[in-house]
């Protein structure tokens, strides 16, 4: 399992089968949704998705 830190600097953690679902999806010109869980101070990703536009909602973080 690997572990990354957010832009809040909190540890979030990432599966072997949440990795291997984020790698098997085909990649062109899109952006990367990852949907992260809270439960009190164990953070994890539950799935992650590629799309073509912006959807609505808060940016959190922008690549500059």
């Amino acid at each position: 399992m690997k572990q990354f830190k957010d832009i809040h600097n909190r540890q979030i953690r990432l599966t072997i089968e949440r990795r291997q679902h984020i790698e098997t999806t085909p990649v062109t010109e899109k952006y990367l949704c990852v949907v992260v869980k809270i439960l009190v101070s164990d953070l994890f990703i539950i799935t992650a998705y590629f799309t073509d536009t912006i959807k609505r909602g808060k940016i959190v973080w922008e690549k500059k």
